[in-house]
């Protein structure tokens, strides 16, 4: 089914030392896409993203961050609600044997792209709650109602549910046979709208000690309803980036 998250690329000034760190705190392997300059991180037999390498020039302008993609069945038709919704689509482009991109920034300014594959439109991989594998999507934002507007008008994304979290109503994204993701206010001290990507781990401290030892530093950890942990932490660069676990 088209609007699910699909793929996520670690945007970096720093790619060898982005390999090592996420390779070494998650247990990626590296599989090169060709001669792009491109590297895949696998996961098996799979790939769950990449590490994309961004020019230098770009530095003080855009930090280092996670970039999600969301599958649609026809680019031409997405874009057009992304603006309608009051999005801002920032680039556009066509790689050859991959697909369709449209990289945009919803109306609260949180950005992330959407995605036409060449070989399979609209056909998206079965969700998985696998080591390696993204388990869950966060959204904070400035504007909640604005933002479940926004993606139900581009994406066709439906609330089903709402709880009571520490830092008020959470509202969760899913269908009639899953939930994936959430979105709710973002805190004061956080600058921006933004999404945050919740990686699967099969322990949650291993993944915090191996953070810490490349260079990277824990945010904070937590238990979450069904006695599962998360941690939000920042890698050798700066970038944010959680872990999930059924265990500690």
């Amino acid at each position: 089914m088209a609007g699910n998250f699909v793929w996520y690329d670690m945007m970096t000034y720093d790619k060898e030392g982005s390999l090592d760190f996420y390779c070494d705190v998650v247990g990626y392997t590296r599989k090169p896409f060709g001669d792009t300059g491109y590297t895949m991180l696998g996961v098996g037999e799979s790939a769950m993203g990449g590490v994309e390498a961004l020019p230098e020039e770009m530095k003080g302008q855009v930090p280092p961050h996670w970039l999600g993609y969301i599958s649609t069945s026809d680019l031409s038709e997405t874009v057009p609600k992304i603006e309608a919704a009051g999005g801002t689509i920032m680039q556009q482009m066509e790689v050859p044997s991959v697909g369709k991109i449209a990289i945009f920034a919803d109306p609260q300014g949180a950005v992330a792209a959407a995605y036409q594959s060449e070989e399979d439109p609209g056909i998206d991989p079965p969700f998985e709650q696998t080591a390696g594998k993204v388990s869950w999507h966060d959204l904070a934002t400035s504007d909640v109602e604005g933002a479940k507007v926004f993606y139900e008008a581009a994406f066709g994304w439906k609330v089903m549910s709402v709880m009571e979290s520490p830092t008020g109503p959470y509202h969760m994204w899913g269908d009639e046979t899953r939930t994936w993701g959430g979105v709710y206010e973002r805190p004061e001290h956080m600058p921006v709208s933004a999404w945050m990507y919740y990686i699967h781990v099969p322990k949650l401290s291993d993944a915090i000690e191996k953070t810490k030892a490349g260079g990277g530093a824990l945010i904070m950890h937590t238990k979450i309803p069904g006695d599962e942990v998360i941690a939000v932490v920042t890698d050798h660069q700066g970038a944010a980036i959680a872990f999930h676990a059924t265990e500690m």
